[in-house]
């Protein structure tokens, strides 16, 4: 239920954009098409509802980010230490605010930064899927590895407009996650038939 809810924002946002199309609507800023077409089709009240339900969106977003990094913090931490798990959701905060104040960025740079972070559990999601022993300790290291080596390469790569590194920072981001958590699996299992 709550998949279909959803779908109505981007089927909603693309008949808006198919409109738009259609009338060959030249834009101003690209970054905020729908916007510009809202205000230019609709009646001036109807932004109002528009942007209530862009930032509800983005807002459910950055909600299950911080849960995520709440409960990553609890696993890592070994306990319910609060202000760690405090600390950990600020630091999240400030990033996301650093990232988006970065001259020249775009809604679509912050598209694809976004994807980028999710592509990071890629393979660990796969391969435990597939019933690979993976540990916990293997898959936090995996995410936490392409996230500071995959990333930055990838956002050097988007600053600078490089297809190269941001092919090679998506790469990194997907692939160094299931490597290491794959590594760190198979080291523990020969460390446990070693001692058993």
């Amino acid at each position: 239920m709550g998949a279909m809810l959803f779908a109505v924002v981007p089927l909603s946002m693309g008949i808006i954009g198919f409109m738009g199309a259609g009338v060959e609507y030249q834009a101003q800023n690209l970054g905020i098409i729908n916007f510009e077409l809202i205000r230019h089709f609709f009646p001036s009240w109807a932004v109002l509802p528009f942007l209530f339900m862009i930032i509800s969106g983005l807002l459910s977003t950055v909600d299950s980010n911080l849960c995520a990094v709440s409960s990553l913090t609890t696993d890592i931490a070994g306990g319910k230490d609060i202000r760690k798990i405090r600390a950990a959701m600020g630091a999240l905060l400030m990033a996301g605010i650093l990232i988006a104040n970065i001259p020249g960025i775009t809604v679509t740079h912050l598209f694809l930064f976004y994807g980028t972070l999710r592509a990071s559990t890629l393979l660990p999601t796969v391969l435990t899927l597939k019933g690979i022993g993976l540990n916990s300790k293997g898959i936090i290291a995996g995410v936490i590895t392409s996230l500071a080596v995959g990333l930055p390469v990838f956002a050097y790569g988007s600053v600078l407009n490089s297809g190269l590194c941001k092919t090679l920072g998506s790469l990194l981001t997907v692939l160094l996650s299931g490597i290491v958590a794959l590594i760190l699996a198979r080291r523990e299992a020969v460390h446990a038939k070693r001692i058993g």
